[in-house]
């Protein structure tokens, strides 16, 4: 099992691939059996097909500014989770994240949490 500074910095690492735009950086950072709610209560993703999909409609070429909002957060059991805002094309989004990973170090699960009406126009 990962200590919590290997899961912080396997979240850190993520955050920093997906402000960069970079789909195929972020991609590495999945299982083959991941899945990915973005939101949380909208479709599921399920595996890396569609996971890329989503990234390649959500982040592809832009350069997007994620500022935490509170400390990278983890747990002795392969959890993470953070606060973070980002500012993306489509507006500022505050939001909650959670990643469960497997012990390759690879994500199985992600959820952020934000309701899509709160998103404010940029």
């Amino acid at each position: 099992m990962a200590t919590g500074s290997e899961i912080k910095a396997r979240l850190q690492s993520y955050i920093d691939s997906l402000a960069s735009g970079d789909v195929d950086a972020v991609m590495a950072h999945y299982a083959e059996a991941a899945t990915c709610e973005d939101p949380v209560g909208g479709k599921l993703y399920r595996g890396l097909a569609e996971i890329r999909a989503f990234y390649e409609g959500a982040i592809q070429g832009q350069k997007l500014q994620i500022e935490p909002v509170t400390p990278l957060i983890s747990t002795t059991t392969n959890y993470a989770a953070m606060g973070a805002r980002v500012n993306t094309s489509r507006g500022v989004i505050h939001f909650v994240e959670t990643q469960l990973f497997d012990e390759a170090g690879k994500i199985i699960e992600m959820r952020a949490y934000y309701d899509p009406a709160d998103i404010a126009a940029a």
